[in-house]
């Protein structure tokens, strides 16, 4: 038996940690022992007991620890075991009395539910073997959280121009859309703008103007100004009103998984791997250690279907866990809340009136998933002309039997007191999919901000989908309407499209209208992929109440960044069309034309925006999103790159606009190594900045012109400074700037030089120092030469 001095145990040896877990333990508050050889019981009430140390490789459950672990043995033959090991293999600590050593806590193995321990004298080797339940839970995640540390406060400022011109039989016109946003204190304010003028109508109107502030630590946002409703989304209708809003808003938290996800449960005995398949696709694989289990899957695409879980361990054998689940947006995941509070005044005749506003209004609604299968909703709403109204609704789902939405309103006002109620049920399966939905109300019941004669009466559709392998897809649907003081209005229709092959792709689709007048039609598409953002396509159409159509059309897709487009049609009763479509980085410009029964139409449109930040200005193509400007100063018409897809190149002060980024998400933004010149310094390639909605970021770029050079060095005896010398170079108080290594032959580089430039280098037995003057060469890293450096005694 090897018994080890204390000495040796003055540090306690460390359990490698699986690669998929992170402890850390903090120091004790005890004092340490003096190292010794033999231990004596430290808790009260506890006998004397001399104590064996042991250094010993340990094996867990086949889970071998890379470093071995000091263990206490008693006379009686019994072990004590460090907790600290125990923990990083995760293993369970009961709540059992515990000894110190060498500032570690020691548990008995007695207290530890091992179902087999074997120790071999020879080796110093020991093997415990634990059930699954002596392990701690390890959750797994088939989706890392993508929330960012720090959101980038709002900047910058942009306008957004539409402008479309058109000529046609009745003389000239014009159309022009802006939109002007920026930052304003810890908000964006953003308002629209229309102008028409045609023959006959001369209109500038104002759409939409609003200040909003998000809020990430409570998901939330504030709006003032112009909004629309939050309704409960079963039965409610969003209307648009100009006032306070303030609700929840998971689209300023797009990490958080806001729908029911499929949750797997189970237990692993021995180092395993667990792989997830969602309707037999793998979707991950992971390690996993011994002891139970969780995993938590992404979010699934809506339907039905089997979540499988193959867990394999060390020794090959394998266990299935399977779970069925169904995926709606209709549910919200357990415990999570989404509400939303209104007030203000009801917007009328919008896109015809600047400023036409009704009745003061007030509405709030709350939705809530109690479990993962079960979602509930509320809202009430009151209008100041004495509507009243109230609503709620649940929605749940049921694995292998789809799911399951009811929901009921009541209002009262003018009309009298009024109902509706509106009943649903889905189910969509690998192949087949269904739903039906019946809404129906009494002609008294009203909705706040809808106009009488657009309240529904009843509203009732059917629709069902087979998808056929491997040939395409099948879908029949139904649809009737019917609007307070309105005959009803249906709509059959029957389709076929196949799936994408060699020879294109077609779909049929055949309809039956039934209001004042009936009609049914019969179409035919096809279409053809010919590469390049190229495709072509032909229609064929026949209806009851007029003659048929057919349409060629040759189309070239614009690209992501710049390029340009066109569109070709050629018709048989329908207009003959031709388009040329262009983009930069400066706008988007579109050229149009039209013949129909000998009339013509010309039109032109160009669209783009203006944006300035950091006291530049910027011409741009539409900011639909955030946006940014990477700052690179002194370096022009280097490549700036968003998610490797090229953005835009920096002007001459070193500045360019980033028109596309997405709000509050990290954005990878590099630059091209290749456009920098050989005289700089590259601390970063790569910045991910998180911007604001709507707002801009100011993106720099660590990148910095530097003065160097290269030499070789050498000493009085004509030999170079031996490789591997350190090289300082001082300034004018002889203290050390920045240290440089030396190459073979005395090859030297040096970063950060002046005009006069003092070094000194040093070695294991020498030193010498050496006066270097330097002239900096533009967009180069100049070689100065040998230059000798004078030795002096080492110091």
């Amino acid at each position: 038996m090897l018994l080890l001095l204390g000495a040796l145990m003055g540090q306690n040896a460390i359990a490698a940690e699986p690669a998929s877990s992170a402890v850390t333990s903090e120091p004790a508050n005890e004092p340490a022992n003096e190292p010794t050889k033999k231990v004596t019981n430290e808790p009260a009430n506890a006998p004397a007991d001399e104590m064996e140390v042991l250094l010993v490789s340990l094996r867990i459950n086949q889970q071998m620890m890379q470093q071995p672990a000091v263990m206490l043995r008693n006379s009686s033959g019994e072990w004590w075991l460090p907790v600290l090991v125990l923990t990083l293999a995760k293993v369970k600590i009961p709540d059992a009395p515990s000894r110190r050593f060498n500032d570690a806590d020691y548990i008995a193995a007695a207290a530890i539910p091992i179902e087999a321990l074997t120790f071999d004298a020879a080796t110093l080797f020991m093997d415990i073997r634990l059930s699954s339940d002596g392990f701690t839970l390890n959750q797994l995640q088939t989706r890392t959280s993508q929330r960012p540390e720090t959101i980038t406060r709002s900047a910058g400022a942009f306008l957004n121009y539409n402008l479309l011109l058109d000529h046609g039989e009745g003389g000239f016109g014009h159309v022009l859309f802006t939109e002007l946003g920026g930052a304003i204190g810890a908000g964006v304010g953003v308002s629209s703008q229309m102008m028409l003028n045609r023959p006959g109508l001369d209109r500038w109107l104002r759409l939409d103007s609003s200040y909003v502030v998000d809020d990430l630590n409570q998901i939330t946002t504030l709006r003032v100004g112009d909004g629309i409703s939050r309704p409960p989304p079963l039965l409610g209708r969003p209307v648009r009103f100009a006032g306070l809003q303030w609700g929840t808003n998971f689209r300023i938290r797009p990490d958080l998984i806001t729908v029911p996800v499929a949750t797997l449960s189970g237990q692993a005995a021995l180092p395993s791997t667990v792989d997830l398949y969602v309707n037999n696709v793998l979707q991950s694989r992971n390690p996993l250690t011994p002891g139970p289990f969780s995993i938590i899957t992404g979010p699934m695409v809506t339907g039905e279907g089997e979540v499988l879980l193959k867990v394999t361990d060390i020794s090959g054998q394998e266990q299935l866990i399977t779970q069925r689940f169904y995926a709606s947006t209709s549910l919200l995941a357990a415990g999570l809340s989404d509400y939303s509070f209104e007030l203000g005044a009801l917007r009328q005749r919008y896109g015809l009136a600047s400023n036409d506003y009704g009745d003061l209004m007030a509405a709030a609604s709350w939705r809530r998933g109690m479990t993962d299968k079960l979602t509930l909703e509320a809202g009430t709403s009151a209008q100041q002309s004495g509507l009243v109204g109230v609503l709620g609704g649940v929605a749940a789902s049921m694995p292998g039997w789809g799911l399951g939405t009811l929901a009921i309103g009541i209002s009262h006002g003018d009309a009298g007191t009024g109902g509706q109620i509106a009943l649903g049920w889905e189910r969509r399966t690998k192949h087949h999919g269904f739903a039906l939905r019946s809404q129906l109300a009494s002609h008294d019941y009203r909705q706040t901000g809808v106009d009488a004669e657009q309240t529904l009466r009843r509203l009732d559709s059917v629709f069902y989908s087979y998808q056929l392998p491997g040939i395409g897809s099948l879908g029949l649907s139904w649809t009737q309407q019917q609007r307070i003081g309105a005959d009803a209005v249906s709509i059959t229709t029957a389709s076929f499209s196949t799936r994408q092959t060699a020879w294109g792709s077609l779909i049929f689709s055949l309809s039956r209208l039934k209001a004042d007048t009936d009609a049914t039609s019969f179409n035919v598409y096809w279409s053809y992929n010919l590469g390049g953002g190229t495709s072509v396509s032909a229609t064929h159409a026949d209806t009851t109440n007029g003659p048929s159509r057919q349409v060629v059309q040759l189309q070239k897709s614009l690209p992501a960044g710049e390029g340009w487009g066109y569109r070709l049609q050629v018709a048989q009763r329908a207009a003959q069309q031709a388009a040329l479509y262009a983009q930069n980085d400066y706008g988007r410009v579109r050229i149009e034309a039209a013949e129909l029964n000998g009339q013509t139409r010309e039109r032109f449109g160009l669209s783009g925006a203006i944006a300035t930040l950091d006291g530049q200005w910027f011409l741009s193509r539409r900011i639909d999103s955030s946006f940014g400007v990477a700052r690179v100063p002194g370096f022009a018409k280097v490549r700036i790159y968003v998610e490797n897809q090229l953005a835009a190149r920096t002007n001459a002060d070193g500045y360019a606009l980033l028109p596309r980024l997405y709000p509050y998400m990290r954005n990878n933004i590099s630059v091209e190594p290749l456009d920098l010149p050989l005289d700089t310094e590259i601390g970063q390639l790569k910045v991910r900045p998180v911007p604001a909605w709507r707002s801009g970021v100011l993106i720099d770029i660590p990148i910095r012109k530097v003065s160097a050079a290269t030499l070789n060095l050498i000493r009085d005896d004509e030999a170079p400074v031996p490789a591997g010398a350190t090289v300082d170079l001082l300034d004018d108080d002889a203290s050390v700037i920045e240290s440089f290594g030396v190459g073979h032959e005395g090859l030297l580089y040096l970063s950060g030089l002046r005009s006069q430039n003092q070094l000194r280098a040093h070695w294991p037995g020498g030193m010498c120092t050496a006066r270097i003057p330097f002239q900096p060469e533009p967009g180069s890293i100049p070689y100065l030469g040998q230059y000798r450096c004078q030795q002096s005694q080492a110091q």
